[in-house]
């Protein structure tokens, strides 16, 4: 894995900084449908910095879903024209099984212990994480 690789072993959680200034950016953008911001905080301030924004779903996409946040569900509902409903996201912590299955192979004293992975996903619908493999057998 790159060492620029996004981070597929994470804590989904509220951050009411990050979302005023998502709000703000959103608004002032005016901007419609999905977007994946980046952001890093400020060490010294504490302050949300956008890295960028790209109108598209992002890699860990199932943690949003695992934190009671399905964006393509809104999505759909939103171009239908149908009122979104409040919606409280859910702390969770989340690895891609890939990852997570190597933290126990290397017996990681401190291996990340995620509520849940994107195993029942992958059991759904296992026909694309077939198609990884079968385009890149020798990645790991």
């Amino acid at each position: 894995m790159s060492a620029y690789a996004p981070s597929l072993q994470l804590q989904m959680q509220n951050c009411e900084p990050v979302l005023a200034v998502t709000r703000r950016l959103m608004a002032e953008l005016r901007w419609s449908g999905v977007a994946n911001v980046d952001f890093r905080l400020d060490r010294r301030t504490g302050q949300p910095l956008v890295l960028e924004v790209n109108g598209r779903y992002w890699a860990t996409l199932f943690a949003s879903t695992i934190a009671e946040v399905n964006f393509p569900d809104l999505a759909c509902r939103s171009a239908l024209g149908e009122l979104i409903p409040g919606i409280i996201p859910q702390t969770r912590k989340f690895s891609a099984l890939k990852p997570f299955v190597w933290d126990l192979l290397r017996f990681r004293r401190k291996a990340f212990r995620p509520q849940i992975t994107d195993l029942p996903f992958i059991l759904r619908d296992p026909l694309p994480e077939l198609a990884k493999l079968w385009q890149r057998p020798w990645r790991v």
